[in-house]
């Protein structure tokens, strides 16, 4: 087991599909990223993402039932996810911050802190004045 602080070099894979206004999107990536227990349910992870000649610093941050992520390209995201539960986060725009409610559906998070791998899946809802923005799915696997 790695020790509590330790930056973990991990490969990353992630999948994430979209639905808005009925179009539908899908994109794939494999990264490299590290992976850092603070504690036994509480781990950070840390990649970027490379889209379109655009590099994008995200972390996830996972403690117990809930996940934040944060993605900071030129419109900041910090979404909070809690398991069958709906949180108020902020979207950064050009235009200036939105409010955007986050419903999440599904959260499933395995972490196996002795082989520094793990898995996580989220479907969520973003909605905002009481209309669905989009519908999303993510499904990420790390291991070093």
């Amino acid at each position: 087991m790695a020790a509590i602080n330790q930056a973990i070099p991990v490969k990353v894979h992630l999948t994430t599909s979209m639905e808005i206004d009925g179009n539908r999107d899908h994109f794939e990536f494999a990264e490299s990223g590290e992976l850092v227990h603070l504690t036994n349910n509480h781990h950070f992870l840390r990649y970027t993402e490379h889209q379109q000649g655009q590099a994008t610093p995200v972390q996830i941050a996972i403690h117990g039932d809930q996940v934040r992520l944060t993605r900071k390209g030129p419109r900041q995201t910090k979404l909070l996810f809690v398991a069958n539960g709906e949180t108020i986060s902020k979207y950064q725009t050009e235009y200036g911050m939105i409010p955007l409610h986050v419903v999440c559906d599904q959260l499933i998070q395995e972490i196996d802190q002795v082989e520094n791998r793990g898995q996580l899946e989220i479907h969520y809802r973003l909605k905002n004045n009481g209309q669905v923005l989009g519908t999303y799915r993510i499904k990420l696997q790390f291991e070093s």
